[in-house]
């Protein structure tokens, strides 16, 4: 019967490199954490960029004619 047993902070590494568990490996398993929340906050800022400006866009109505409105290209909008 083969126990697996997980090492604690102050323990031995298993990796074998005769670190402390928290000086070699440890501080992979706290990095990857740390990158998964990083990752999933720049994906929320990115999505919530592109709905504001999709929103800005629908709201802007300055593309659509205006009666008597003359199209300028020089500003891309009517006057």
């Amino acid at each position: 019967m083969t126990t697996t047993h997980k090492a604690n902070r102050n323990d031995h590494c298993p990796c074998g490199s005769k670190k402390k568990f928290k000086k070699c490996c440890g501080l992979k398993q706290q990095s990857s954490r740390g990158n998964t929340v990083m990752l999933v906050l720049v994906i929320a800022l990115v999505v919530a960029g592109a709905a504001a400006v999709v929103s800005d866009f629908t709201s802007d109505k300055s593309h659509v004619s205006q009666p008597g409105g003359v199209w300028s290209p020089e500003h891309g909008h009517y006057h």
